[in-house]
């Protein structure tokens, strides 16, 4: 899902009132609503960090596309050197796996100034003037994002919406509501990872302190 604006103060807006849906929906009980708007901004935020890092950019249609001089260096950054590079953002663990690969990657190698390209070199130094709790903080999210969007909360989340069309199965709230719990923490950890990585702060600052609410709220 690409939430389609036309600059940056639009978009702030947008995000602003779709958050509030999600909060209206969660608070009246409407988890299935919940949890589509949910996994939407998620999908939205994931695209979000490859275009701050000028590694992708949207096709005509929407379509998340790695940037044609930038795949070099991705593959070599990656260690994926005959990597095709169709599937790359296709869904959402493979953002999310990405993501950590290249962040990981860009924390523990050194860079080679004699033959990495400018824009790697760039890539290396934004990614290195990061606090070093902040580099783990980093890491430690992107694990945790990764394991839960692959095996726990992704896999759990399709099995709700396919029961929905299955006779004789019972939809359960309270799993519901603990799905629409777990997916908003996993919301404001990637906004905190984003942020982090961008440099800014005041969003940093921001992103904790939602984070640390999420967390105290739904226990």
């Amino acid at each position: 899902m690409k939430i389609a604006v036309a600059n940056k103060t639009d978009k702030q807006n947008r995000y602003q009132e779709v958050i509030e849906k999600f909060n209206q929906a969660k608070e009246s009980g409407f988890y299935f609503e919940a949890l589509w708007i949910l996994y939407g901004i998620f999908e939205d935020r994931s695209d979000d960090i490859y275009v701050i890092l000028e590694i992708a950019t949207y096709s005509a249609n929407g379509k998340l596309l790695p940037i044609e001089n930038r795949v070099p260096d991705l593959r070599k950054i990656l260690h994926l050197p005959n990597a095709k590079t169709d599937g790359w953002f296709s869904t959402l663990y493979e953002k999310l796996l990405k993501l950590e690969n290249l962040v990981t990657r860009l924390l523990n190698e050194r860079i080679d100034k004699d033959n990495d390209s400018e824009y790697a070199q760039e890539l290396f130094e934004k990614v290195n003037r990061l606090e070093k709790a902040k580099k783990q903080a980093t890491i430690d999210i992107l694990k945790h994002l990764n394991n839960l969007s692959k095996d726990d909360w992704r896999s759990k989340r399709n099995k709700l919406m396919h029961s929905l069309v299955q006779v004789g199965t019972n939809i359960n709230n309270r799993e519901l509501k603990l799905l629409v719990d777990e997916g908003e923490l996993l919301f404001r950890e990637l906004d905190l990872v984003i942020e982090i990585i961008r440099g800014k702060p005041d969003n940093v600052a921001l992103c904790e302190k939602r984070l640390t609410s999420v967390k105290e709220r739904n226990g």
